[in-house]
């Protein structure tokens, strides 16, 4: 935890073009890592350091999705950017506070941490405490549902459950708003998204890949997964929003998706699972 340290987060800027970046796990200088992690979702603390000098040298602002979803529409004498990255990390495992805040914080970089309160504190996880001071470190802390079940799984009143659950927990715990929520496993579809803002949310995320124009009502804003097996000149095409490189993650993204609804859930994971890990060793 930091301790004695307060840094206010980075404004958001006004954007036509945003890029989500999407992390889970990222090992430490020592190699270990989150117990609870995929290998192939989890990546070494140099190449998240490599990959953040890529951010840095890219030059274009660095923001949230919280406080870009407090934008709307063109303020007076603001600067419009042209592109604006998003750093966003998912299940609030250790590794979020031992590796990866101080280097957003070396770098003066704000990140957005989606967590699940029925698994803070538990081994793996960051504690309540550990969130309190990367909250104060100038850290977005948001929704990633209650325990991390599938939003499509579940019928109105348990996705409704699960959103506010969070919310409250997270807002009660932090003392700070929580405005934006990101699907466990991204699985989102607009319906679900509609309910999350019917009930208070004022952004979802999913993880299709993608760019998105915060200044637009966009149902469920895409991210780009960050992978063992991700190239850095796949990041760099991501960051200057190539629309060849997007369209094949797309293309991958669906391919997948239409395996899943084929296949069935746990013959799906045991086989994505599989890919990855060999796309990994590559």
């Amino acid at each position: 935890m930091i301790r004695g340290v307060t840094r206010e987060r980075l404004k958001a800027p006004q954007a036509r073009i945003a890029t989500a970046l999407l992390y889970h796990s990222v090992r430490d200088s020592s190699g270990r890592k989150d117990p609870t992690a995929d290998d192939a979702c989890t990546i070494s603390a140099q190449q998240f350091a490599d990959q953040l000098d890529i951010v840095g040298e890219a030059g274009h602002p660095v923001s949230t999705v919280s406080d870009l979803a407090e934008v709307r529409g063109m303020r007076r004498g603001a600067v419009m950017h042209e592109r604006v990255l998003v750093l966003t990390f998912d299940d609030g495992t250790a590794s979020h506070l031992d590796t990866v805040l101080h280097m957003l914080w070396e770098r003066n970089l704000p990140g957005e941490f989606f967590v699940n309160p029925a698994n803070v504190g538990r081994r793996g996880f960051l504690s309540w405490n550990e969130l309190r001071g990367m909250s104060s470190a100038g850290m977005s802390i948001q929704s990633h549902g209650y325990s991390h079940r599938y939003m499509d799984e579940l019928d109105d009143a348990g996705v409704v459950d699960e959103l506010l659950r969070s919310r409250k927990t997270i807002e009660d715990r932090l003392g700070q708003a929580v405005t934006v929520f990101a699907a466990p496993g991204g699985r989102v579809n607009h319906f679900i998204a509609a309910l999350a803002r019917r009930v208070g949310y004022k952004a979802v995320c999913g993880s299709r890949p993608g760019q998105w124009r915060p200044n637009a009502n966009v149902s469920v804003i895409p991210r780009n997964a960050v992978r063992a097996g991700t190239t850095e000149r796949e990041l760099r095409d991501w960051i200057d929003s190539r629309a060849f490189a997007l369209a094949v993650q797309a293309g991958r993204y669906e391919v997948l998706k239409l395996a899943r609804r084929l296949l069935g859930d746990r013959t799906y994971d045991n086989l994505r699972r599989r890919r990855l890990h060999d796309d990994a060793r590559h």
